[in-house]
């Protein structure tokens, strides 16, 4: 059974702008993101965590996230782990 896509009509989800900083360094570091998913060797575990770390701060950044509750997702995630 697959969740039905209404629920995005209740995220606040800003539209891509080219002309944001923000909106682009989150393109460029999805791209790096899935290269160094598929093609990094184990070394290299650590740059894609730090680039991941990078996009939750620059995602918080465009929602309006505090570093506290920031941490909160991150924590609440690590727990599902």
């Amino acid at each position: 059974m697959h969740p039905s896509p209404h629920v995005l009509e209740h995220v606040r989800l800003p539209q891509f702008d080219p002309n944001d900083t923000q909106h682009e360094r989150l393109a460029k570091l999805s791209v790096e993101a899935h290269q160094l998913a598929v093609e990094a060797p184990d070394a290299e575990h650590q740059r894609l965590a730090m680039v991941e770390a990078e996009i939750d701060e620059t995602a918080a950044a465009v929602w309006g996230i505090t570093d506290t509750e920031l941490w909160d997702i991150q924590s609440s995630l690590a727990d599902l782990k």
